[in-house]
Parts: C-alpha cells; structure tokens; sequence
C-alpha cells in the first residue's frame, strides 16, 4: 500500500462523511413543525399525561402507564386516535392503534396527539425503580392533517 495518497484520500473520506451527515441524517423540520423534548414520571400502577403545547396553543397529549411488580415490569404508551411503532420523514395515514403498546429504549413511534394533528417520538432514556422515568424527543406537525415532518 502506498502511503504518498494518504493525505488525498483522508481529505476524500472526510468529505464523503461531511456530505453524508448534512441533510441525509439530520433533516431539516417540515413548515409547521413544533420540536421539543419532554419527560415524565409515573408512579407504579399510575398514569401519567403529557401534553404538547407552543405559544399557549395545545396539540393533544399521549398517555404513559407503568407497573412494576416483584418479577416484572412494564411500561407502555397510548395516544387518544392511536399510536404505532415506526421511524421516518412523513406520518403513516392508517395503522394506529388505541390500545397501550410497549415502550422501548429507543423506540420511535408515530402518533395522533388529538383528531387532527401527527406527532413522532423517540425515547432518549428510561428509567425503572418504584416509579419509572421516561425521556423522549418529539416533533408535531401544527398544520392540521399534514403528515409531514422533515
């Protein structure tokens, strides 16, 4: 292997990850889009809501549930016009779920906070003791019925 290309190709590998990290992994929000991170507490065999609001505007909430018992645990996530699991740019248009599902270290999930707004999360950290903590970035789409957030 020759070494007297090193210094081109290093230059060419960086320029290769630079272009790759702008704009393919880290897109910029769709128009409309509100952005924040959130957490909650919720004590064992408790609810906990968590409402998402800008500027004295509401859109809607999910709802969090945890037990934990001598064996076991569990702690899930429920949105009022349904959640599911999943990652992307734009919102699924079906396939949401009223039900409570499970929530994941690191999971991402779809959801519809109210009737005409979509939001996405993902959960940063979780914590289980006699409550659990859970940590999450979140995005929502203000425009109503728009399904596009980056």
């Amino acid at each position: 292997m020759s070494l007297k290309n090193l210094p081109g190709n290093f230059l060419i590998v960086t320029l290769l990850g630079l272009s790759i990290s702008c704009g393919i992994t880290n897109p910029q929000p769709a128009p409309g889009t509100i952005l924040g991170s959130g957490n909650v507490e919720i004590q064992n065999h408790e609810t906990e809501d968590y409402f998402f609001e800008e500027d004295g505007e509401s859109y809607g909430y999910v709802t969090f549930i945890y037990d934990k018992y001598s064996t076991w645990f569990d702690i899930e996530i429920s949105a009022p016009y349904g959640i599911q699991e999943g990652s992307g740019q734009i919102a699924p248009a079906a396939g949401y779920t009223t039900d409570f599902i499970d929530v994941k270290l690191s999971g991402s999930y779809f959801f519809r906070p109210d009737s005409i707004h979509y939001g996405h999360l993902e959960i940063s950290l979780r914590i289980i003791n006699s409550s659990a903590f859970v940590r999450f970035d979140w995005i929502i789409q203000t425009e109503p019925h728009n399904r596009e957030f980056y």
